[in-house]
């Protein structure tokens, strides 16, 4: 998806959910649509320490962006987890 195009439909999904568009948010959608592949916990974790996203919100962004259908959470044997943009983002 185009980058412009990108930032309005995560601006509409956002607004939808009674959610700004915050720094914070756009950080770690930024780190997403980069990623080649999902990310679990820890790599988002360090990528996040990068682009100076604080850890202590960073569980709260992911959880925000799940609940309005920007992000899908993978989940595999032991609990483990990888998290994406949903399909429709990701193209």
């Amino acid at each position: 998806m185009e980058e412009s195009a990108l930032v309005e439909e995560v601006g509409h999904r956002l607004a939808r959910a009674g959610l700004r568009w915050t720094a914070g948010r756009r950080a770690v959608v930024a780190i997403f649509e980069s990623a080649q592949a999902p990310l679990s916990m820890q790599e988002l974790q360090d990528r996040a320490r990068e682009a100076r996203v604080p850890l202590s919100s960073l569980y709260r962004i992911v959880s925000d962006l799940i609940s309005a259908h920007l992000l899908v959470r993978l989940a595999f044997e032991q609990g483990f987890a990888r998290f994406e943009l949903v399909e429709e983002l990701a193209k």
